[in-house]
């Protein structure tokens, strides 16, 4: 697959998006039904068991919004790497988003989002990972009875938190 690369400047900051595919704009045939973004500032360490969670879903009709906050461990080279490995053995489509300069995590959320072109957004943090093969298809499967908000709870290693995996359906309150 090639890559398309957009500059978008603003008075402040330079942002590059790197794309998968041919096309930067959405069409309906490339159109995921959901964008899974990643925020990453110098965290290569856990860059590929975040995306190796993610290549073994079961479910792939999604995209990765991989974004590289001015990271200078090599987190985003090791990103595009792996993800381009990832699209060509697989159909699940990428963009890589890089600052120039750290927007911190919640302004990465929002770099992501601004990429995203799935009809839902579901964040994970790069030193995370989705631990079944089945998580995506789980969630999207909750999303067709048009909650507001799915909440995920997680699983811990550490030895004072019980750990629990559970999806928690926050429907729309009644009027």
């Amino acid at each position: 697959m090639s890559t398309t690369n957009k500059e978008e400047n603003t008075s402040t900051t330079s942002t590059t998006l790197t794309e998968s595919t041919e096309s930067a704009e959405p069409t309906t045939a490339n159109t995921k039904s959901l964008s899974v973004v990643i925020p990453c500032y110098n965290s290569a360490k856990y860059v590929k068991q975040c995306l190796d969670s993610l290549k073994t879903q079961t479910d792939t009709d999604f995209e990765i919004i991989f974004v590289d906050d001015a990271s200078t461990d090599g987190s985003g080279e090791l990103a595009s790497a792996l993800l381009k490995s990832m699209a060509e053995s697989t159909n699940i489509r990428y963009f890589i988003v890089t600052n120039k300069e750290n927007h911190n995590c919640g302004g990465a959320r929002n770099d992501g989002v601004e990429a995203a072109i799935g009809y839902y957004i579901m964040f994970i943090d790069v030193d995370d990972k989705l631990i079944s093969n089945d998580a995506i298809k789980l969630i999207k499967e909750k999303m067709q009875s048009n909650p507001d908000c799915i909440l995920l709870s997680f699983q811990t290693k550490r030895p004072n938190i019980d750990p629990q995996v559970s999806i928690l359906k926050l429907d729309k309150p009644e009027m």
